[in-house]
């Protein structure tokens, strides 16, 4: 087994710096989703027929009243709360659906990798006890 592990010691070293490489990119991203996914903002929201056309009304956080065409087969408000998730920003994205977020999912594979690293170092040290 002491072979075993002095002769992988030097590719231990590099999957252990690639996997730590890779959890500081994982957390990186997981950060910067997290902040987007802040960007969304929740409305009441109601149906109304605008120019013919049955459209998405809600008023955003800034007070503007905003419409949206509604593309759906039957458009009906849910029964309880009817909400609409919207951003401001560019892209004036909005959907019915609360929006699902990675950032759970980036964060345990961030420490997936670093626990690698652990684990690589830890292998390597063993490898090289005498």
């Amino acid at each position: 087994m002491q072979d075993l592990l002095r002769s992988l010691g030097p590719a231990l070293d590099l999957i252990g710096w690639v996997a730590l490489i890779a959890a500081v990119g994982f957390y990186a991203f997981a950060l910067a989703e997290r902040h987007r996914d802040a960007g969304w903002k929740t409305a009441d929201y109601r149906i109304a027929v605008l120019e013919g056309q049955e459209c998405l009304v809600f008023h955003t956080a800034d007070g503007t009243i905003r419409s949206e065409l509604l593309v759906l087969e039957r458009p009906h408000p849910p029964e309880g709360e009817a909400l609409v998730y919207y951003r401001d920003d560019k892209t004036g994205s909005w959907q019915l659906e609360k929006p699902r977020s990675q950032v759970r999912f980036l964060y345990w594979t961030a420490a997936a990798l670093a626990a690698g690293f652990v684990l690589s170092k830890v292998l390597s040290i063993i490898a090289h006890w005498n």
